[in-house]
């Protein structure tokens, strides 16, 4: 996922240092923000019937094989991909760990820390190798939704600091 973000800014700061250093930390806070918007809104997602997977990421996650889906429902009781007994998403949907500068942010995610390789016992399999990718995969509707709850939240942001401002000045 990648965010553009231009700012603009008229008025006070006027001073270029004041205007750079709000720039950093509002970016590098919103960016941290974002990625505390998509944990809670669209990692769920991920955890979803194959069907609704392939809807909504084509192409982005392995091929699980039938026998598997149909062992796993019969075992289970669901067809749902990342999910076996659930200790991954629960594990993953716990509080995340944010960081970051004004350039990138991270997130850290926290996996079970048993987990076994699937039927065989074996870390070979194409959905092992590949679930953090399945995991962290943004659509394009979703990355137009960060940006835009970004853009909301800068702009939120910036308002608090000119309201601040002026109560100051009087």
């Amino acid at each position: 996922m990648h965010i553009r973000i231009a700012i603009e800014r008229s008025g006070w700061p006027t001073n270029r240092k004041a205007t750079r250093k709000f720039e950093r930390e509002a970016i590098k806070v919103g960016l941290q923000m974002a990625l505390a918007e998509w944990h809670k809104r669209f990692l769920p997602l991920h955890f979803a019937s194959p069907a609704a997977i392939n809807a909504r990421y084509p192409g982005a996650y392995a091929k699980r094989k039938k026998s598997y889906q149909r062992k796993k429902t019969a075992v289970k009781g669901h067809a749902s991909l990342l999910k076996w007994s659930g200790d991954t998403e629960r594990s993953v949907m716990q509080r995340p760990k944010l960081g970051g500068t004004q350039k990138r942010a991270h997130i850290t995610l926290t996996f079970p820390s048993k987990r076994t390789g699937g039927q065989s016992g074996s870390y070979s399999s194409a959905p092992h190798r590949q679930i953090g990718k399945e995991l962290t995969v943004v659509n394009a509707s979703e990355d137009k939704a960060l940006g835009r709850f970004m853009d909301s939240w800068l702009r939120r942001r910036a308002a608090t600091l000119d309201r601040i401002k002026e109560t100051m000045r009087t």
